[in-house]
């Protein structure tokens, strides 16, 4: 598997002058030559057919031109077992997710999309990160990590 090409999704509204989509974009220029990342907007039609790539990558940048893209999007890669990973915003609507279809959590929202609800699951965030640089690793013996190099 890890000898032909992949095709990795970034679902995401993409926005060229959002320092983080920027460092995505560089991220994505170190992946190795046989990787094909493509952007997808949420509120296009390829929004509906990420389970057709070989891994999907959440990324940040919420509240989504369409959250339903999003959240069918996760649902898919967590039923099929598809290599996925979210970010920041990503990985905030993941939590959301799994509440909602697994935890049975069926009026889970977050705060940022509903800020009238009563109970959100994720809260509104402030990021603590912001200005700074961070490094992040692949997990040694993990799909990612096989793509990473």
């Amino acid at each position: 598997w890890l000898a032909m090409a992949r095709h990795l999704v970034l679902l995401g509204d993409r926005l060229p002058d959002v320092i983080t989509h920027q460092e995505l974009d560089a991220a994505v220029r170190l992946l190795p030559g046989d990787v094909r990342a493509e952007w997808v907007g949420t509120d296009t039609p390829a929004a509906q057919r990420t389970g057709d790539a070989d891994g999907l990558w959440v990324v940040p940048g919420s509240p989504y031109r369409n959250d339903e893209a999003v959240y069918s999007a996760i649902t898919r890669a967590r039923t099929t077992g598809q290599p996925f990973l979210g970010t920041c915003a990503g990985f905030q609507y993941t939590v959301i997710e799994f509440a909602r279809n697994v935890a049975g959590m069926a009026d889970a929202v977050h705060a940022e999309t509903e800020p009238d609800a009563p109970a959100p699951v994720v809260g509104r965030l402030s990021c603590s990160l912001v200005g700074q640089e961070r490094l992040v690793r692949a997990v040694p013996g993990t799909r990612m990590a096989g793509w990473c190099g």
